[in-house]
């Protein structure tokens, strides 16, 4: 009888060991996975704001490859006085800045790109928000954005003088 007892109390004692045993590694497979979908987080999060750099890198391409864009930008004109050619130029290149800026500001509306971030990457915007062509364009599409990113441009990037260099 003695012996039957015995062998019951070993198969509890087996038993609540695999279970100790089985917490434990459950424990540790959440731990992994959770670092794991931190690090997951943090590549994307660096992927995104990678991507932006290459973007920055694209427009500052085109200033050099189509420097007269920015003179008409800082030209002090407005949008109607320029041709209809050189209207649809300066539109679509501001255009291409106001969306990556409002891609910009998404990004950290996501938690994906901090506020400092963000203030580095609206340097293509900064420095035109100023110039007459571009308050023109703004006042043309701003309607077509989210309140909270009209409300940055104006109180962030319209307060920015028009400069030469963007």
């Amino acid at each position: 009888m003695q012996s039957q007892e015995t062998r019951q109390f070993i198969a509890q004692v087996a038993s609540a060991a695999a279970v100790v045993i089985s917490l434990v590694f459950v424990g540790l497979e959440v731990r992994e996975s959770a670092l794991q979908t931190a690090l997951n987080t943090q590549a994307a999060h660096v992927g995104a704001y990678q991507q932006l750099i290459e973007r920055i890198a694209e427009m500052n391409q085109q200033n050099i490859d189509n420097p007269e864009l920015l003179q008409l930008i800082i030209s002090g004109r407005s949008l109607r006085e320029l041709s209809s050619e050189e209207q649809t130029r300066v539109l679509n290149h501001l255009m291409t800045r106001i969306r990556f800026a409002d891609l910009a500001f998404y990004q950290v509306e996501l938690g994906m790109l901090s506020e400092n971030r963000l203030a580095s990457v609206m340097g293509p915007l900064r420095g035109i928000m100023g110039c007459r062509i571009t308050r023109d364009v703004w006042a043309l599409v701003e309607e077509n954005f989210v309140s909270g990113y009209r409300d940055y441009v104006e109180s962030n990037l319209m307060l920015e003088p028009c400069r030469e260099r963007y």
